[in-house]
Parts: structure tokens; C-alpha cells; sequence
């Protein structure tokens, strides 16, 4: 059984995600440090598949060490 609660506000739609998907320009990129491949990779595509958008993913070393760079290619 489930208490039902009354009156608790429901959160406002106006979060962003986790990466910048939805500012990205064709040609553009961003890097995450420390990250693993497949859970930006997951990320890219489930957004990419919504909104008619493609990305490609490098794993790569940088600056602030080890993560991944996307670019969105389409």
C-alpha cells in the first residue's frame, strides 16, 4: 500500500541534462573527464534518436586527464 501525500509541489520542467546536447552546433565538441565511453555513448544516442541529432565519441587524454570527447556530426 502507498501513502498518498498532499500538497508537496511538483518540480518545475526546466532542468537540463547532464550534457549540453540541446546547446551543441554541428561541429561542435565538448570533453568529459573521467567519464566511461559507454555511459556518454548512451547519453549521445538516447538524445540523438529524440531529437534527430548524431554525435561520434573518442575516449581520449587531455588536459584534465583521461576522458571522452563528443562532437555532434549531424
Amino acid at each position: 500500500m502507498y501513502k498518498i501525500d498532499k500538497n508537496i509541489p511538483a518540480p518545475t520542467g526546466n532542468s537540463r541534462g547532464k550534457y549540453p546536447f540541446e546547446i551543441m552546433q554541428v561541429g561542435d565538441s565538448f570533453f568529459v573527464a573521467g567519464e566511461e565511453l559507454r555511459k556518454v555513448k548512451n547519453s549521445a544516442t538516447g538524445w540523438g534518436t529524440r531529437h534527430s541529432a548524431k554525435f561520434r565519441l573518442s575516449k581520449v587524454t587531455e588536459g584534465e586527464g583521461e576522458g571522452v570527447r563528443v562532437w555532434r556530426v549531424e
